[in-house]
């Protein structure tokens, strides 16, 4: 499975064309970043990038991931917004 981490690094390189560029604005290294859309590439079964390209460019399946990838990734900036306003209360 993967989590936020790798998510955020499709997107940082579907929005930079780079993995060197993503990794410099993620503060991740570009070999984790590597790692971490190979990851995401096997879990799903489908290439992201077309890697004979650069800038790099999203393969048709991979744009209709990072769809999916940016709203699973807002949604849960949503959650741990609304989180941080509920008081905290004893659960018995």
């Amino acid at each position: 499975m993967f989590d936020q981490r790798h998510l955020r690094a499709f997107i940082a390189v579907a929005e930079t064309g780079s993995v060197s560029r993503a990794a410099t604005h993620l503060g991740y290294s570009q070999p984790a970043v590597t790692q971490q859309i190979r990851h995401m590439e096997a879990e799903l079964g489908v290439p992201l990038f077309d890697r004979d390209s650069l800038p790099l460019r999203l393969t048709p399946e991979g744009r209709e991931r990072l769809i999916v990838a940016e709203a699973i990734v807002m949604l849960g900036q949503r959650l741990t917004k609304s989180t941080q306003h509920v008081p905290h209360s004893d659960h018995k």
